[in-house]
């Protein structure tokens, strides 16, 4: 947090968007529960990617990542496989089933910490979407609008369905004005600015901005039956 209580969002430390059109090369880790994760799921299924890129889902639920070490509290996200036993929280709350959601990563990893830690980034933090290169084993990006942007346009020559495109040339500037001037601070990154705030003053000044934001959103949706276009 910030020293006014407001909710500090770490940048995404690992970005790229270089990748070779090839099937089977790219793996996508994914955390149902993260929004951002979201996104890059739903676009790579409308993009008809899901034979050509794999992906992974971790359980909803954090876990310790290194639960036998005493001295290493971090809480994350962790894989497990449909069957397994229930997890509760890090605190021990709750009994959350492991159910048919769930894809084990095929690399083995037992938590998006390991994932990291197989790149060398031992320090995070350790968040999903991420892409990775299967062949070089390299985090090509965790940055989850680069992934949209790659996942959108990059891989066309493998897609089903080529054809579609969701950031297209000609609106490419009023989108990228209407993401960083309302969408992304206020709407996608607001609801985290509320909930995380650490104080009163910082919630206050959150949610005016989040509200402000709908509304606004609200008017252009009055006029058009898209954000864009």
């Amino acid at each position: 947090a910030g020293k006014d209580g407001s909710y500090q969002r770490h940048a995404s430390k690992h970005r790229s968007t270089e990748v070779v059109a090839e099937a089977g090369r790219y793996h996508l880790h994914v955390a149902l529960a993260c929004p951002w994760a979201d996104g890059a799921l739903s676009l790579l299924f409308l993009k008809g990617l899901e034979d050509a890129i794999s992906y992974s889902v971790v359980h909803p639920t954090w876990q310790r990542t290194r639960p036998d070490d005493p001295e290493d509290a971090h809480c994350g996200w962790v894989y497990r496989a449909p069957g397994d036993e229930p997890l509760s929280n890090s605190l021990g709350h709750g009994s959350f089933a492991c159910d048919d959601a769930l894809i084990p990563d095929p690399g083995g990893a037992a938590s998006i910490r390991d994932v990291y830690a197989k790149i060398g980034d031992g320090s995070g933090p350790f968040t999903t979407p991420a892409l990775v290169d299967k062949e070089t084993g390299e985090l090509v990006s965790n940055e989850s609008m680069d992934i949209l942007k790659i996942l959108d346009s990059k891989f066309d020559a493998v897609a089903k369905h080529p054809a579609r495109t969701f950031y297209p040339a000609s609106l490419e500037a009023d989108l990228e004005a209407l993401n960083s001037a309302t969408i992304y601070p206020n709407i996608n990154n607001g609801v985290y600015r509320c909930g995380f705030a650490k104080s009163q003053a910082a919630y206050d000044g959150a949610v005016a901005d989040l509200f402000g934001a709908l509304e606004r959103v609200d008017a252009r949706l009055r006029e058009s039956r898209f954000l864009g276009g």
